[in-house]
């Protein structure tokens, strides 16, 4: 990092881990700083549980409206909404929306 945030970031990330006598990489990962594979793992798990959250709150029939427009629809309807909607929200998320 070039930045004066980075260095002040890693900075006091190398003071927490003089004061508590702890290895800087241990510090870094305990810190979400480092992108572990387990990190990556809750990352993922995070964004899951808050995409149900969501999810759980809606209903098919207000699914459906959105996508289709009200029609009556097949379980292939409801599948092809579920992935519209599932884009949706990829989409909001990378916008910050979520």
């Amino acid at each position: 990092m070039n930045t004066k945030e980075g260095r002040l970031l890693i900075g006091s990330l190398m003071n927490k881990a003089r004061q508590d006598g702890r290895d800087l990489f241990d510090v870094m990962e305990s810190t979400g700083f480092l992108l572990t594979d387990a990190r990556r793992r809750e990352v993922k798990s995070e964004g899951l549980d808050a995409m149900l959250y969501i999810l759980e709150a809606e209903t098919a029939e207000r699914v459906l409206q959105r996508y289709l427009g009200g029609r009556p629809g097949t379980p292939q309807d409801m599948f092809d909404a579920m992935l519209e909607w599932i884009k949706d929200y990829r989409a909001a998320t990378e916008d910050g929306h979520v």
